[in-house]
């Protein structure tokens, strides 16, 4: 029985017609019988734009986040339509989706202002851009609008009244939106975290108990098999029959057979159990997509819009995922910011299978006979386009075409492919990632994955975890960097790549880390008035240790006493005991309790020596010398002095420091003895030995 991991190798069918096809949405015409309609140009994600609604009006909703109906304006939307379509005509689907959020926002702001204004018998109704005043702005002000619903209405109003030779209008959104918001503690995020691994792992036993039952010989006829072991056979060989038609991905007819859907029901037989012994389910992929999210730090269109090359084979078919140069046992993920133009990189270990990068390499397995069989459905739908196009259909049928090539591109790049229980094929976008669609209404996947935690956890009296949204994640991810890191934004900065640092402000601006800032303030002032009023002085290590661990012990402080007195060498390097160096360091050295260690050949002694930061340059001085010695006399003569030994040491002790650094200070002090400025210390006292000719 062949795996239905990885598919039909040797069957991959181009896709040769594609890029000469989709060339249409490059050029697509508007459908001139909707004339507040456009389609975008966006090379990936291209939209149809439909305005219509804000002309004629709208009552109800198709999903559960309808806020309200409003009243059509045909004029105002007709005079804005030439902004609005030159304005977006490049835009992605995810843009075009919001602005249509944020018009109906303003239309229902619209009809209230009115509404207002008839109950004091001052009707005004808005059916002009020239009508819009800063009133309006003001509204949608005090109506709570973000910079995003406000600025997409005011860039086509001003568009608009600049072409009539009208003043611009200076509407400007609520941009604290994300100021001071209410991020839950780590505890919250752990256990969502333990939440998302028990489903991961179930996922994968599933797949590898599925696999495990197609390989083994089906049992005699007429004897006992449990209900997911007959799904799981029938998905087998329902499978095989589509390959060997040319197919990579069985069907739900193919599965059902010469079945009616109440006779196959009746068997216990179900396509939902069917499909998910062999690729994950819309649940098993949002559970993989939120722990690479969790994981990573990202920002969750970063992770949606990782390629896939379905044309490549092994760890080809995942350009972003890379075995790390200096370990075969560790990665590194890299993906691709769009809107920043920058490339967020994390490292991780192929050993620990909870890791980002180990999942996705796993999911992108597991789908990659869904990716075969989109690639195939690909190449049909763009012939079917380029025969429309030849045979001059109308601009709504090649436009909604278009759109159809435009998302099996899309989806065949995409690592977030999966069966849902009709066995369609599905796959995560920004739209959706979020939705988890159950019988009845869809509902939010995060939402109901804590009401399961919180279910769970009642019966053990543990608090009840807050709800959250898939972004809170890498606010979580930066207020662990912040933690670790002694409260540094500059390493939050670097870890979230960010450009500016007042974007990683707005990341640092909840109640978690300003609870957390106000406690650290607290405890700064309360320690320098403590440490005034206990030994008359502030000291800053001393201070720096109170803010971050409430205090320093009498031990502490007394370790910090002696490190700060011990007496250091010419190589920086503190000493011990400098009055007692040990023989083989000062061999004709005798003690009299007044004169130090004359050598200062502290790279040879380990009973007293002490490396200190401070150190490295000393030490990259004193390798120097030792290399310019080694080349400039006997080789007798460096042995017989244990300079090899103390060669060896000093490489050891430039090993504890930042490799950057020890390159710099060693080419430095090379430089400096061959010019001269600097002269090597040769003989310590002893004879001088034979120097090369």
């Amino acid at each position: 029985m062949k795996s239905d991991v990885g598919g039909n190798e040797k069957s991959n069918p181009s896709v040769t017609d594609v890029a000469s096809v989709v060339a249409h949405s490059a050029t697509a015409k508007n459908d001139a019988s909707n004339p507040l309609c456009f389609v975008t140009r966006h090379p990936e994600k291209p939209a149809i734009v439909d305005l219509t609604e804000f002309a004629t009006g709208r009552t109800e909703g198709a999903t559960v986040k309808w806020k309200g109906g409003f009243s059509g304006r045909p004029e105002l939307i007709h005079e804005l339509f030439p902004a609005f379509q030159d304005l977006y005509w490049l835009s992605p689907s995810t843009s075009c989706s919001r602005l249509l959020t944020s018009l109906r926002r303003w239309w229902r702001l619209f009809d209230e202002m009115e509404e207002r204004a008839n109950k004091a018998s001052q009707a005004h109704r808005v059916e002009s851009v020239s009508q819009l005043t800063e009133l309006h702005g003001q509204a949608a002000r005090d109506a709570n609008f973000g910079s995003n619903p406000l600025g997409d209405l005011r860039r086509a109003v001003n568009l608009t009244r600049r072409a009539l030779g009208l003043r611009e209008v200076t509407w400007r959104g609520n941009d604290d939106s994300r100021r001071g918001r209410r991020l839950p503690d780590s505890a919250v995020f752990s256990r969502l975290w333990h939440a998302f691994k028990r489903h991961w792992f179930s996922a994968i036993d599933r797949w590898a108990r599925a696999q495990n039952i197609v390989s083994q010989p089906p049992p005699p006829a007429g004897s006992h098999s449990d209900r997911e072991e007959q799904n799981f056979r029938r998905y087998a060989v329902a499978r095989d029959i589509a390959i060997r038609h040319g197919r990579f991905y069985p069907s739900a007819s193919d599965i059902r057979g010469n079945l009616t859907d109440l006779q196959f029901s009746r068997r216990g037989l179900k396509l939902q159990v069917a499909y998910s012994g062999f690729f994950p389910n819309s649940h098993d992929i949002r559970v993989a997509f939120h722990l690479c999210l969790a994981g990573s730090g990202w920002n969750p269109q970063t992770i949606l819009d990782l390629p896939v090359d379905h044309s490549a084979e092994g760890l080809e078919r995942t350009p972003f995922l890379k075995n790390h140069p200096q370990s075969g046992e560790r990665y590194i993920l890299r993906g691709f910011k769009e809107r920043g133009a920058s490339e967020p990189a994390i490292h991780g270990d192929w050993r620990t299978d909870r890791s980002p990068g180990v999942i996705l390499r796993t999911v992108v397995e597991r789908t990659w006979p869904l990716r075969q069989e989109l690639v195939r459905r690909l190449s049909v739908v763009a012939r079917s386009l380029e025969c429309e196009i030849k045979s001059g259909s109308s601009e709504k049928v090649l436009n909604d075409l278009t759109l159809d090539v435009a998302k099996l591109r899309r989806w065949t790049k995409s690592p977030w492919l999966f069966c849902n229980a009709a066995g369609e094929i599905g796959c995560l976008e920004a739209g959706n990632y979020a939705q988890l669609v159950r019988p009845g209404k869809p509902t939010q996947f995060l939402r109901a994955l804590i009401d399961e935690v919180n279910l769970a956890g009642a019966t053990s009296k543990k608090q009840a975890l807050p709800y959250i949204v898939a972004g809170d994640f890498r606010d979580a991810f930066a207020g662990f960097v912040w933690g670790i890191t002694g409260g540094s934004v500059l390493h939050v900065m670097k870890a979230l790549q960010h450009r500016r640092i007042q974007t990683t402000l707005t990341y640092l601006d909840n109640t978690r880390i300003n609870e957390a800032s106000t406690r650290l303030y607290l405890r700064l002032g309360n320690g320098v008035w403590k440490e005034i009023r206990e030994t008359r002085s502030v000291d800053a290590t001393i201070l720096a240790k109170t803010v971050q661990d409430g205090g320093a012990s009498v031990e502490e402080r007394s370790r910090l006493n002696e490190y700060r007195t011990l007496k250091r060498s010419r190589l920086n390097i503190g000493c011990k005991d400098p009055l007692h160096p040990p023989p083989r360091v000062a061999g004709e050295f005798v003690p009299n309790a007044r004169t130090s260690c004359p050598t200062h050949r502290c790279l040879l002694c380990q009973e007293n020596a002490v490396l200190l930061p401070e150190s490295l340059d000393g030490i990259g001085m004193r390798v120097s010398e030792l290399e310019w010695l080694r080349s400039n006399m006997s080789i007798e003569a460096f042995l017989e002095g244990s300079f090899q030994t103390e060669l060896d040491n000093g490489r050891a002790a430039l090993l504890t420091f930042p490799p950057n650094k020890v390159e710099e200070s060693t080419r430095i002090w090379a430089a400096r003895i061959a010019s001269g400025e600097h002269r090597v210390l040769e003989f310590h006292g002893a004879r001088r030995p034979a120097v090369k000719a």
